[in-house]
């Protein structure tokens, strides 16, 4: 029964982890971490399901994907005052490159969108310099284009030719989408600028074909729309609406995507004076509103409906798991009971334990072993492994039975015969060590703390610590293998390791 209570208490500590473990979803921290980012994808993340992951793991609150989800969710919803702030915090804690990379971009386009320009030039060009420390090409070209258009958007009328200068000397290779959306970029800049002639000069000048582009019907309609506006400035509204027509509306799914389109249709047909036709196109760019509205009232229906029906299934769940938890609690109180009652007599048993292989291992060290004090130690000993079969007994035993049944020899030969023995091995398995690693490493082999060591050697215990760390990472360096692995063979080679 005395040795029954150890190992009751040594169960506690898992069973403590069965309860917090039953108390939390399934899904470790790395898996929810991966669930975040995934939904954060394809935009399928909700703050209720941010808020589900911070109940089940609040160690993941100050988490940086976890505050960069939360931040994208704002973004999302334009609010981009809170946005900056969450992807603040989250840049302070983040050390993976894409993540900060990211957060440091989407940061700057928040700053953007709220005018702060020089701020979003700031982030801009830390993230820049932190693609340049990773040598990442393509994201360092991505964060130069943010400062150009950064400065653009404030009105920088130096930076739309630097920007030009840039779209020409870049190499798309066969990206022609990419190629032509950076073209579209920089002739925007001019027309919002009312600079209709380098525009017009910048298109007539490319070498883009549209018969290219057709994987990207946005980028295609941007060049129309291009064209469309230097017409109509000059009033040639004719071929204003041949480009619009151009634009292919019909591969542009989202509806939200074909408004700059009919915005475009709108202008043209005021300047015409056609109010009929600009009515109709302003009238479906409502409807594009509008149909977005409710479908973000029908989404937000949807959601609340899913979360009442998910807030009725935990709540009845819970009222199961308490009853589970109350029945635990009770077999957990017992246990630790038990536990409790043991220890104190545990407690007392290592120590004498502890103060038995002091003893015996403080004797032989200092060669100063004789017959009557092994057989005495012997006894104390074997008297204690009747009452608790430990492990630890059972190796200071083996090593007392290795001394007394050496017929012949006298017990201080021994001893030096061990540490010789031991000596030797190591200067053939380990002939990179010092003369003084060597011995640190016999008694290592022998067990003994640093302190001990110390003492024995008239070295400080850091000293001990750094002969330690050195002979460690020779052994590393030399083997491939660990100090406890060399010291394993040599006990296994020599009388240390005898039975």
């Amino acid at each position: 029964m005395k040795a029954l209570g150890p190992c009751i208490f040594n169960l506690l500590p898992p069973l403590v982890c069965f309860c917090i473990v039953t108390l939390s979803i399934a899904q470790t921290p790395k898996d929810a971490l991966d669930s975040l980012a995934q939904k954060s994808k394809d935009f399928s993340l909700t703050l209720p399901y941010i808020d589900s992951v911070i109940v089940a793991h609040p160690e993941l609150q100050k988490h940086p994907i976890l505050l960069y989800c939360k931040g994208r969710l704002f973004f999302n919803d334009e609010n981009y005052a809170l946005a900056i702030e969450y992807y603040l915090e989250a840049k302070n804690g983040v050390k993976d490159y894409e993540l900060h990379f990211d957060i440091l971009n989407n940061l700057g386009t928040s700053y953007v969108l709220s005018k702060q320009h020089d701020l979003a030039i700031s982030a801009y060009e830390e993230s820049k310099k932190h693609a340049e420390q990773y040598h990442h090409k393509e994201d360092i070209d991505y964060a130069y284009e943010n400062i150009l258009i950064t400065k653009i958007d404030r009105g920088d009328f130096e930076a739309i030719q630097e920007y030009e200068r840039h779209f020409k000397a870049k190499d798309y290779g066969n990206d022609h989408c990419l190629k032509m959306e950076n073209l579209g970029m920089v002739v925007t800049s001019y027309l919002e600028q009312n600079h209709f002639t380098l525009a017009e000069k910048l298109l007539q000048n490319t070498t883009i074909r549209t018969d290219t582009t057709d994987d990207c019907p946005m980028v295609k309609a941007m060049y129309y729309e291009n064209w469309a506006y230097i017409y109509l400035h000059k009033k040639n509204y004719a071929m204003a609406l041949e480009y619009l027509d151009a634009v292919p509306l019909h591969k542009i799914t989202i509806p939200r995507d074909k408004v700059e389109t009919y915005e475009a249709y709108n202008a043209v047909y005021k300047q015409m004076g056609n109010s009929g036709l600009a009515e109709k196109y302003s009238d479906s760019i409502t409807r594009v509103f509008e149909k977005n509205l409710e479908r973000l009232n029908h989404d937000n229906a949807a959601h609340i409906t899913h979360t009442t029906l998910t807030q009725q299934k935990d709540r009845s769940n819970m009222k199961r798991l308490r009853v589970v938890l109350i029945y635990l609690g009770i077999g957990l109180f017992a246990l630790l009971v038990w536990g409790i009652s043991s220890k104190k007599n545990r407690k007392r048993m290592f120590r004498q334990l502890q103060l038995s292989e002091e003893r015996y291992t403080h004797l032989w060290t200092s060669h100063q072993l004789s017959l009557g004090q092994l057989e005495e130690i012997k006894g104390e000993l074997e008297k204690r492994a009747s009452i608790n079969d430990d492990v630890g007994i059972g190796s200071v035993l083996k090593r007392i039975y290795l001394h007394l049944n050496t017929n012949g020899i006298s017990e201080h030969k021994l001893v030096n015969h061990t540490k010789n023995n031991v000596l030797q091995l190591l200067a053939e398995k380990a002939p990179y060590l010092s003369e003084r690693e060597k011995l640190v490493c016999f008694f290592l082999s022998l067990n003994l703390s640093h302190k001990k060591i110390a003492a024995l050697l008239n070295k400080t215990e850091k000293s001990i610590d750094s002969y330690k760390y050195r002979i460690n990472q020779k052994v590393k360096n030399n083997t491939g293998k660990t100090l406890r692995e060399l010291l394993d063979v040599i006990k296994s080679s020599s009388k240390l390791g005898a039975q």
